[in-house]
């Protein structure tokens, strides 16, 4: 059945569905409200059991190391700050392993300095080469010079700049050393004490006799010259240094006291070596020889007379090839001055004073110079 459109009947085509009952909405009854369903609340899970000790030696053990945490806390500097790393920081270069059969360097290394060129492979030192640096002024590929002309030389160009002040200071010391000798040998008997065949004084020296009044004579008057030769001493070691010496300078009395000491004892032991018979000379020439330097040292270092004995013949002994010759040259220097009328000696004994003083600096070990 159906009914016109618009109209109010139904259709029959068209059946009306049917509510269940059920379905329907139930009018509430009384003053009760509706129930309310309560929320439903999980079960906890079951704690299990605790997993039993790994046996002695399990690696790993049963089921595997616990999981790490999801995130460590950062450290308490962390971030680095905006200006980290500095400016201007540049990385270290990675390192490099030392090649095979590399060895440290021993204690003490030095580097080289820059520049220096390591010799090709193989290279050898040829035998009796030079091994020490050569002092200033030689130039490479001449042998060393010996100490000995190297002090003569020098001694010869000290005196052409300054040796007339040595030679003016010689006359003048001449002069007043003769007086002082004067005097002494008239207290003592006159020049017959000193010179006689009967003394011990300059002749005596020789070895001609003995005669205590000559004896004491001959001490003194060593006294004296030591004090005259010590001036000349002095000066000579300032020379050395680069000085040009005044005359006054000459006159100046330094170590006076360990200087008549030191001449004591060298005059007593000339005194008794000397009076040996036929022996005596040559035996003092031998003496002399090893005291070369012992008022150098004296002078220089300010040491004890004993001392500068012991350290004479040290350094005499340790370089006794060069000091030899340089004795033997300035003996025979002495000699040619004298010839010479005597006048010569005025030139050879400041030349022979200032090479000493040349050769002791050079055999300390010092280098020495030229007057300006």
């Amino acid at each position: 059945m159906s009914t016109i459109p618009g109209g109010d009947e139904p259709r029959e085509d068209h059946p009306t569905p049917e509510v269940p009952a059920s379905a329907a909405p139930q009018p509430p009854t009384g003053d009760v409200p509706p129930a309310i369903p309560e929320p439903s609340v999980p079960e906890p899970p079951a704690a299990e059991p605790p997993a039993a000790p790994p046996a002695p030696g399990a690696y790993p053990p049963p089921g595997g190391f616990p999981p790490p945490p999801s995130s460590y806390p950062p450290p308490a500097s962390y971030p680095p700050p905006a200006s980290y790393p500095p400016p201007g920081y540049q990385a270290p270069p990675a390192y490099q392993a030392p090649p095979p059969g590399y060895q440290a360097p021993p204690p003490g290394y030095q580097a080289p300095p820059p520049g220096y060129q390591a010799p090709p492979p193989g290279y050898q030192v040829p035998p009796g080469a030079y091994q020490q640096q050569p002092p200033p002024g030689y130039a490479p590929g001449y042998a060393q010079p010996s100490l000995f002309s190297v002090a003569l030389s020098d001694g010869w160009k000290a005196f052409g700049r300054a040796g007339w002040i040595f030679v003016g200071a010689m006359v003048v010391w001449l002069i007043v050393g003769g007086l002082v000798l004067s005097i002494v040998s008239v207290i003592f008997g006159g020049w017959g004490k000193l010179a006689g065949s009967g003394g011990t004084g300059l002749r005596g020296l020789t070895g001609a006799g003995f005669s205590a009044a000559g004896f004491v004579l001959g001490i003194v008057g060593a006294i004296v010259v030591a004090l005259i030769q010590a001036q000349f001493v002095r000066v000579a070691l300032t020379v050395t240094r680069g000085h040009r010496p005044a005359f006054a300078e000459f006159f100046r009395f330094e170590e006076a006291g360990p200087v008549a000491v030191l001449a004591l004892i060298i005059g007593v032991a000339e005194g008794v070596v000397r009076a040996i018979p036929i022996l005596g000379g040559l035996l003092w020439l031998v003496i002399g020889f090893f005291l070369i330097f012992a008022y150098y040292v004296l002078l220089d270092r300010r040491v004890a007379p004993v001392e500068a004995i012991r350290a004479s013949v040290d350094l005499v002994s340790r370089n006794a090839g060069q000091t030899i010759i340089f004795y033997i040259l300035a003996g025979l220097i002495i000699l040619a001055g004298l010839i010479v009328c005597g006048i010569g000696v005025f030139v050879a004994a400041p030349v022979v004073l200032l090479a000493t003083a040349y050769l002791y600096r050079r055999l300390t070990g010092e280098q020495p110079q030229l007057p300006a």
